[in-house]
C-alpha cells in the first residue's frame, strides 16, 4: 500500500535528523515511545534490606494500571519453608500503600494481583548490634556528656565488653574498655576537651558514630541561693572559667548590678585551676555577672527582702589604739617563755634594748613634772590637798618655810590671780603666793630618814602620791598642781598601766611594760641634745597623769596589794641605785631615727596585729610598724577585749552616713594589720556612702556618732539588729 505525501513527511523528517546525528558520533533510539509502553501495568515492592530483630520493616507498594495509578487490594505475601504464604491483603489507593512486617528472621516478600508479581524483596533480620542513641549536641570544656550503650546479642540486651572509640585524624582509636552488665545497658560519662565523634565497637559490630561539640571558652557563675531573707544574709559563689578547652589561671570580675543602674566591679576575683568561690553580701536586689576578658557569664539575678534594721551591733577586737606593744599581748609572751627583750623588739622594729643615764638629785630640773590638776579639764579654783600620816611643810617661790603641821588638809584657792594657802579650817590664808611647794615626811625633800609611809592625797585626782613634792601654781585662772619627781624610780613606781598581778606569771610583761613607760616619759623629758627639756609653759609640766599620757596614779599603784610585783619589775630595768634604766633604742636604717629613744606607744590590745603609724594618726615612724599579734587574742592573756560589741542606732547610722536609711554597713577597706580604712553603708534603694580616715581618727569618729563606746579601730562587722 502507497503512503500518502502527508504521512510520508515525518518519517522523511526524521530519518533525515537520524542521518545528522550519526554523522555527528551521538545514536538514537527511539523518537517516540511504543504506544504499548504506557499501558503496561506496574506491580512493584520496596523495603529495607535488614532489620533489627523485634523490630517492624516498613514496605512500600505501587500499582499502576495502564489508565493511571490504582485503587484496590492486592495480596503481600512471604516465603516461609520454600513455599509463598499469603501473609495479608494490603488496600492501596491511587496507586500508594505502606505496610509494617515484623519478620522473626530473615525472609522474602512480594506482591500478587491477578496473574501478575512483583519483584521479590528479601529483609534480612540483623540479631546482634550495638544501640547507641543521640547524646547531648553541645556541652562546655569541663562538663561531662553522658553516652548511654546497648549491647544486643540474639535480638536482646545482653552482657558483654565493648569499646569506646573517638575518631582522629587517621581512622579511630579505643579510649577505653566499657562492660556492660546483665541490663545490656551502660552509661558512660566524657568530657572532651574539643570537638570528638565518638562509636562503640565490638568485634564486627559497630554503632552509629556521634558527635558531640565542645565550647572551649567560657566563664560562669552561680550562687547556691539567689532569693536572700535580709540585707544581713550572704550567698556562696562559685566562679568556673576555661579556656582554649582548659582550666584558667588568672583574675576575673564579679559584677554587680543595681535596679536601673549600670554594670559596676564588684570585687575581683582570683581563679585558680578553673575554679574559685567567694561570699556575696547584696544587702538589696541585683544583678551579678563574671567577665573574664570579654567572656562574659549568664546574669544571675538576687532577690532580697529588704529590711531596715532599728539598730546595728558593732563588733570589734582589741582596745586602744593598737600601736606599738599589746599589753595584752605581752603578758602572753612572758607567760610562753618570752624576755622582756623579746617583747620589746617583737613590736617596735628596728630596736634595742640598751642603758641610759637618768639624773637622780634634787633640783627642779632634774624633776619629771607630771600634771595631776590643771586648768584643763579639772578647771577647778580650789582645791583640798591632804597629807596622811606624817609631818609637812610648805614653802613659798623664795624657798621659805610659810607653814608646817602633821597629817592636816591644805586649800589652794585662786585669789587675785594667785595661789592662797588655807591650813586646816582657817577662815584665812596662812600665806599667798604665785607658786607653793609642798614636802612631807619620807621624802627626798623632807625628812628622808624618816620610816613612817607618808602620803599626799589631792580631791578630785585617781591616785595618791608617796614621792618626790607637789608644786602648786596658778594657770589660767584655775589651780595647776604637778608632782616633781626622779623619771627613772619614782614616777615608773606609780604606773598603773598593767595589773601587778601579772607578775606572779609573766613578770617578763611587767618589766617590758617598765621599759615602754621609761622611754615614753624619756621622750619626752629629755630633748634632742639628751639633757633635761624645761616644762611646758601651759601646765609647767612634762606629761599628764591621765592616758593622754600614761596612766599615773602613784603611791595607789605602789600599794596595792600586788604592788611589790611591780616595784621589782621597775627594780630589775634599773641599776646604779636608779642612777641608769633600760630603754629602748632604734637601730635601723632610717637615718632621722637612728639612735633616738623610742617613744613606746602601747595600748591594751590588738585585733590579731598591730598598726603602722601613719595608718593610725599622721606621720610615719619607723619603729612603729604593722606586726602580727596573735598574743592579744591568746586566751592565756587573759584579754577581755579579744570581742565586744557597741550600739549603732538606725537614725546615728543615718546622721553618720547622709543617707535616708541604711539597710548595711560593711567594713570596706582595712589598713595593714586590720584597722579600719572605709565603711559603706547602702540604702534600700541600693544607693551607698562611704566613710574613710585615718584608723584611729575613724574609731573616735564612731564614737562621737555612736551611743555604744567603740573600743578600738579593730572593727570587723556590724550586724543588723530588729527591724524598723
Amino acid at each position: 500500500m502507497t503512503s500518502s505525501p502527508a504521512r510520508r513527511a515525518p518519517r522523511l523528517l526524521a530519518g533525515a535528523l537520524a542521518l545528522v546525528l550519526a554523522l555527528a558520533g551521538l545514536t538514537v533510539t527511539s523518537l517516540t515511545a511504543p504506544a504499548s509502553a504506557a499501558a503496561t501495568p506496574v506491580l512493584t515492592l520496596k523495603g529495607p534490606a535488614q532489620v533489627r530483630l523485634g523490630k517492624r520493616a516498613k514496605l512500600t507498594v505501587t500499582w499502576r494500571k495502564a489508565s493511571g495509578p490504582a485503587t484496590g487490594k492486592v495480596t503481600l505475601q512471604e516465603k516461609r519453608a520454600g513455599v509463598w504464604t499469603t501473609l495479608r491483603k494490603v488496600r492501596v489507593v491511587d496507586g500508594e500503600a505502606q505496610v509494617k512486617v515484623a519478620p522473626q528472621a530473615s525472609t522474602r516478600y512480594r506482591l500478587v494481583k491477578g496473574k501478575r508479581t512483583s519483584k521479590v524483596v528479601k529483609v534480612k533480620v540483623r540479631k546482634q548490634w550495638i544501640a547507641f542513641p543521640k547524646p547531648v549536641a553541645q556541652i562546655r570544656a569541663g562538663d561531662v556528656a553522658r553516652l548511654t550503650v546497648t549491647n544486643v546479642k540474639g535480638g536482646a540486651p545482653a552482657p558483654g565488653t565493648l569499646e569506646l572509640q573517638y575518631r582522629k585524624a587517621k581512622g579511630w582509636k579505643t579510649t577505653r574498655t566499657v562492660v556492660v552488665g546483665a541490663s545490656g545497658v551502660a552509661t558512660v560519662d566524657v568530657s572532651p576537651k574539643k570537638d570528638r565523634t565518638f562509636r562503640f565497637v565490638r568485634g564486627k559490630q559497630i554503632s552509629p558514630a556521634r558527635t558531640i561539640g565542645v565550647e572551649r571558652d567560657w566563664v560562669e557563675l552561680a550562687l547556691d541561693r539567689t532569693t536572700l531573707p535580709d540585707s544581713a544574709s550572704t550567698a556562696v559563689a562559685t566562679v568556673r572559667w576555661f579556656a582554649a578547652g582548659k582550666p584558667a589561671n588568672g583574675t576575673v570580675r564579679l559584677q554587680e548590678r543595681l535596679p536601673g543602674g549600670k554594670w559596676r566591679l564588684a570585687q575581683e576575683v582570683a581563679v585558680v585551676d578553673g575554679q574559685a568561690s567567694l561570699t556575696v553580701r547584696p544587702t538589696t536586689p541585683r544583678r551579678y555577672r563574671v567577665r573574664a576578658g570579654t567572656l562574659k557569664s549568664a546574669v544571675t539575678k538576687v532577690k532580697v527582702t529588704t529590711v531596715i534594721p532599728a539598730s546595728f551591733s558593732i563588733r570589734g577586737s582589741g582596745w586602744g589604739h593598737g600601736l606599738g606593744m599589746s599589753q595584752y599581748g605581752a603578758y602572753a609572751m612572758a607567760q610562753a617563755g618570752k624576755s622582756a627583750e623579746e617583747i620589746l623588739t617583737h613590736y617596735y622594729t628596728d630596736t634595742a634594748v640598751e642603758d641610759l643615764a637618768f639624773p637622780t638629785g634634787d633640783g627642779g630640773t632634774k624633776q619629771l613634772s607630771v600634771q595631776i590638776v590643771g586648768a584643763s579639764p579639772d578647771n577647778k579654783t580650789s582645791v583640798p590637798v591632804t597629807v596622811r600620816g606624817g609631818w609637812w611643810r610648805l614653802r613659798d617661790g623664795d624657798a621659805k618655810t610659810v607653814a608646817t603641821d602633821k597629817a592636816s588638809t591644805i586649800t589652794f584657792t585662786v585669789e587675785s590671780g594667785k595661789v592662797a594657802a588655807y591650813v586646816g579650817s582657817a577662815t584665812t590664808p596662812t600665806a599667798t603666793d604665785s607658786i607653793f611647794r609642798l614636802h612631807w615626811e619620807g621624802t627626798r625633800y623632807y625628812k628622808p630618814d624618816s620610816s613612817k609611809q607618808t602620803y599626799v592625797d589631792v580631791a578630785g585626782t585617781h591616785g595618791s602620791y608617796r614621792h618626790g613634792r607637789l608644786e602648786v601654781t596658778v594657770r589660767e585662772g584655775r589651780i595647776n598642781i604637778v608632782n616633781n619627781l626622779l623619771l627613772n624610780t619614782e614616777y615608773l613606781y606609780g604606773i598603773a598601766e598593767v595589773p601587778s598581778s601579772w607578775g606572779v606569771k609573766g613578770p617578763a610583761s611587767l618589766e617590758a611594760q617598765a621599759i615602754a613607760a621609761r622611754n615614753y616619759a624619756a621622750s619626752a623629758f629629755f630633748g634632742p641634745d639628751g639633757k633635761p627639756r624645761k616644762v611646758a609653759t601651759g601646765c609647767r609640766c612634762h606629761l599628764v597623769d591621765d592616758t593622754r599620757d600614761q596612766n599615773f596614779t602613784g603611791w595607789r599603784k605602789e600599794s596595792e596589794d600586788a604592788g611589790a610585783y611591780w616595784k621589782a619589775a621597775v627594780d630589775a630595768t634599773t641599776a646604779d641605785a636608779g642612777a641608769t634604766g633600760k630603754v629602748l633604742r632604734y637601730v635601723g636604717a632610717d637615718t632621722a631615727y637612728q639612735g633616738k629613744l623610742v617613744t613606746a606607744y602601747y595600748s591594751s590590745s590588738s585585733g590579731g596585729a598591730t598598726l603602722n603609724s601613719e595608718d593610725a594618726w599622721s606621720g610615719y615612724v619607723p619603729y612603729i610598724r604593722s606586726v602580727e599579734d596573735p598574743w592579744s587574742l591568746d586566751p592565756a592573756s587573759g584579754n577581755p577585749n579579744t570581742s565586744w560589741t557597741a550600739a549603732f542606732t538606725q537614725s546615728q547610722a543615718r546622721a553618720f552616713f547622709g543617707l535616708p536609711d541604711v539597710v548595711a554597713i560593711t567594713v570596706s577597706r582595712t589598713y595593714q594589720g586590720g584597722g579600719m580604712a572605709e565603711l559603706t553603708a547602702t540604702a534600700s534603694s541600693g544607693a551607698t556612702a562611704t566613710v574613710s580616715g585615718k584608723a584611729d581618727t575613724m574609731r573616735t569618729r564612731l564614737n562621737a556618732a555612736s551611743s555604744g563606746y567603740v573600743k578600738s579601730a579593730f572593727v570587723t562587722a556590724f550586724d543588723p539588729v530588729g527591724v524598723s
